[in-house]
């Protein structure tokens, strides 16, 4: 188990001690390669200049006398650890403790900024238990690892996200969950508060204190702010709370009512679509427009669309998280959308 913060497109750096004229000279050329405001003649030059200072003999320095100490060996002390070794170092340890030391492993993840380091955690005895682990590797040299102390271990946590997953099912709502090591935690993401809540209520579920509720969307609800005219002889099965995650597959057909029943048909007999929250049916004269959470209309009956989401069984879970049964006239394949638009 490892995380890492690092911002997309990130870069990391790396302090090289003890360059040669070589290496400088390479990096002349790199940085005459990126700018326009170094001449040629000028690059010339300095080029020039390199080259005679790598070639020049060193200075001879002066014999020791008598009693004098020996010159020290030239060290690389305080030189930063190579990143790709740290994190290739950093998978193994954390396959290594979540075996070996699960009584007391809290977790392992990887920062750069403001400057590149691994960061474990313990519940206890974390800096022996690290010794042991690192000892000879290149994450024992200084600064490459940071020890924190957690109050759960990362074993007890998933233990916690199995078990308020298994109880969450009953209440008929989509929720996602991860573990956050670094907040030592097990974070539930829902996007209807007041649903989760009367869910919770209702099952009689009381959530652990290591478990955070993150609030991923908040609904328009079933009275927008805007004018809605439903047909009561249109079928519209739609969930009781916004999923988290979309599926990404694309549909493109038309938008057809088919016995009473909404379906996208590009290729016989099309899918029934199981509808977000947020999505509102309305009739407009004699046509029935499609409105999103504003109120604008995103498609019409007979309108070509495409419709983001993926296929789906009618499955007990799903049939749970709907607000109303689907009637039997309206028959699969299902497509569960993720948004809807007009094809150009």
């Amino acid at each position: 188990m490892v995380a890492s913060n690092r911002a997309p497109g990130g870069l990391n750096t790396r302090a090289v001690v003890g360059r040669g004229c070589a290496e400088i000279a390479i990096d002349v050329w790199r940085f005459a390669a990126y700018s326009a405001l170094m001449s040629a003649v000028k690059l010339s030059v300095v080029c020039s200049l390199l080259l005679l200072a790598c070639a020049a003999p060193p200075a001879s320095a002066p014999a020791p006398g008598p009693g004098s100490a020996p010159a020290p060996a030239p060290t690389k002390a305080g030189a930063p650890a190579d990143p790709a070794a740290v994190e290739a170092a950093v998978g193994e340890l954390s396959a290594k403790l979540e075996a070996e030391e699960a009584g007391t492993f809290a977790g392992l993840w990887v920062e750069y900024e403001p400057k590149f380091h691994a960061v474990v955690g313990f519940t206890r005895d974390g800096e022996a238990t690290l010794e042991k682990h690192t000892a000879g590797t290149v994450l024992a040299e200084p600064g490459t690892i940071e020890l924190r102390t957690f109050e759960r271990t990362y074993a007890g946590l998933i233990a916690t996200q199995a078990a308020v997953g298994e109880q969450l099912a009953k209440i008929g709502l989509p929720v996602d969950s991860m573990v956050d090591v670094k907040q030592n935690r097990v974070e539930l993401m829902v996007t209807d508060k007041p649903a989760f809540d009367a869910g919770l209520a209702a099952a009689k579920i009381s959530l652990p204190p290591e478990v955070f509720v993150n609030v991923t969307y908040q609904p328009v609800g079933d009275k927008p702010p805007f004018k809605v005219d439903p047909d009561p002889n249109v079928v519209v099965p739609q969930l009781r709370a916004r999923s988290n995650a979309m599926m990404q597959a694309l549909m493109r057909g038309t938008l057809t009512l088919r016995d009473g029943c909404l379906r996208v048909v590009g290729e016989e007999p099309g899918h029934l679509i199981i509808w977000q929250t947020d999505y509102f049916v309305s009739r407009n004269g004699e046509e029935l427009e499609v409105l999103d959470r504003e109120g604008k209309v995103v498609a019409r009956v007979g309108d070509v669309v495409n419709l983001g989401g993926g296929n789906v069984p009618l499955s007990d879970q799903l049939k749970g998280q709907l607000k109303a049964p689907v009637p039997e006239k309206c028959v699969g394949p299902y497509w569960l959308m993720g948004d809807i638009s007009r094809a150009n």
